[in-house]
């Protein structure tokens, strides 16, 4: 890819049991602990150097920290596209 580019991550980590209990809510929840979401940023766009020329072309990040929803599995999602 070249040109300008705009990055959105959204890491989603496994729910610690005390947070899983019937009284807890369903949805995604914030996580405000280690790692810091600066680190997981970095580690996304190094690990897409295959796809552009240089992490300097990212010149847009939105990214969130999140625990995953009841039932749902830890993953990354990565959007990497033209910034507009």
């Amino acid at each position: 890819m070249r040109g300008a580019l705009r990055l959105r991550v959204t890491c989603l980590f496994k729910r610690p049991k005390t947070l899983l209990r019937k009284t807890d809510p369903p949805e995604r929840l914030w996580r405000i602990c280690r790692p810091d979401l600066d680190n997981c940023i970095k580690a996304v766009s190094d690990g897409l150097a295959c796809v552009m020329q240089d992490d300097a072309q990212i010149v847009l990040i939105e990214a969130s920290k999140l625990y995953c929803a009841k039932g749902e599995e830890p993953h990354v999602c990565v959007v990497l596209e033209p910034a507009v």
